[in-house]
């Protein structure tokens, strides 16, 4: 049976309860059964099984599916390790040595970055968010120079501006990068001449 991203995504998205979600897409992933279409990598499936998982807090149940990943084909947007962290603030213990083995592993990427960042400002731990937040404009500061990938910088920048806001950081160079994205996202969503938007008679 061939696996498509429309099979993945209905079962995650499913009425089923974690665990189950978790078990379906580690079966997608390890059996032999099954034909995964190019963009369903078994990396994938795994690191996705894992966060449900963690849902439950069926934590050694996460870390032998992690370990599967971490060997497994295909690539991930989220890193196995920031899975990790997660899992480890959520469990009041100390994330460092997997923030660390992945900032050293040489395989950032943005994604990671900023869902690594959005991780600790979420533990109440702004100063390394913002640590992330630069190591992820940092990696794509590399893979997309021309800055290309608008949402992905745009997300970025805005993301850290307004957590330098919060922190009282005056503002740099990419703070005002962020200024520009904000308003260019402003233009995109302003109502053209003569629409009324939301509040339009009908």
């Amino acid at each position: 049976m061939r696996i498509t991203r429309e099979e993945t995504d209905a079962v995650e998205e499913s009425d089923l309860s974690s665990l189950a979600k978790a078990e379906k897409l580690i079966e997608f992933a390890t059996s032999g059964e099954y034909d995964l279409a190019d963009d369903v990598a078994p990396r994938s499936l795994l690191v996705a099984a894992s966060e449900f998982l963690g849902f439950d807090g069926a934590w050694d149940r996460q870390e032998e599916v992690l370990a599967m990943a971490d060997t497994a084909d295909g690539v991930s947007a989220i890193h196995p390790d920031v899975v990790r962290v997660g899992t480890a603030l959520a469990r009041g213990l100390d994330p460092t040595p997997y923030a660390d083995r992945y900032r050293k592993s040489g395989r950032i990427t943005p994604a990671s970055a900023h869902y690594m960042a959005d991780l600790y400002d979420e533990a109440g731990e702004p100063l390394a968010s913002e640590r992330w937040l630069n190591i992820g404009i940092r990696a794509l500061e590399h893979l997309d120079p021309d800055m290309v990938d608008t949402t992905t910088w745009d997300l970025l920048l805005l993301s850290r501006r307004d957590l330098r806001t919060r922190l009282g950081r005056p503002k740099d160079g990419y703070d005002e990068e962020a200024d520009a994205a904000d308003m260019h996202l402003s233009d995109v969503h302003r109502p053209a001449d003569g629409d009324g938007g939301d509040d339009q008679a009908p």
